[in-house]
């Protein structure tokens, strides 16, 4: 019925709480189905364990969480500690880890060449695209070019709107045409500006 007064007074956004004793993402789940409009913050029960749980829902918009500022560490003055926890919290909700390395060849044949060295040397499977070629998961060659003086470097996300947005705040800048957009109009894969060491880096999502 609360949910159904928010609605009602135009909002779209939510605090669901206390979320685990309240039936957790399950029940969060089962409120989107009639409020299909409304987002929810959970708090309360959220822990690094289940944390990217609830965040994996397209209907959070964000999670709170008391362990990022325990009693202990407040009243100890242990603000170092709050600072780790905190950051613990975010690079758990980034989930950043790397994808593959991307090697620019300019033709078909050399990136054939490239890419059955990796293979045979490295026992790696061979999987053919149409713009490259992998070596297994972490080796791309590109058959005619790309992006990068020498190639491009990827990593992967849990949600790359989330990693975009931390990521700016903290001063990186990325090129808007690269972008790839999920039929929810969510951002889901995107190149970093410019060029680091004579690579091009993007972020996809995971």
């Amino acid at each position: 019925s609360e949910i159904d007064i928010a609605s009602r007074l135009g909002l779209t956004v939510v605090k669901f709480f206390p979320a685990e004793t309240n039936g957790g993402l399950a029940n969060i789940k089962a409120l989107s189905a009639p409020f299909p409009n409304m987002k929810f913050i959970p708090t309360g029960g959220i822990t690094l364990n289940n944390l990217n749980s609830y965040l994996g829902f397209g209907k959070i918009l964000a999670c709170g969480g008391s362990f990022m500022v325990s009693n202990d560490l407040i009243i100890g003055d242990n603000y170092d500690g709050v600072v780790k926890t905190s950051k613990e919290a975010i690079d758990r909700m980034l989930g950043f880890s790397f994808a593959h390395i991307g090697i620019n060849e300019q033709n078909e044949n050399d990136a054939d060449n490239l890419a059955k060295f990796f293979c045979d040397a490295f026992s790696l499977e061979y999987i053919m695209k149409v713009p490259s070629i992998f070596a297994g998961l972490p080796i791309e060659v590109m058959k005619n070019g790309g992006r990068g003086k020498n190639g491009h470097i990827a990593f992967y996300a849990n949600n790359v709107e989330r990693a975009i947005y931390h990521l700016e705040a903290r001063g990186y800048t990325f090129d808007s045409s690269t972008a790839r957009i999920d039929d929810n109009g969510n951002r889901t894969f995107i190149y970093f500006e410019g060029e680091y060491g004579g690579f091009a880096v993007h972020i996809v999502e995971r």
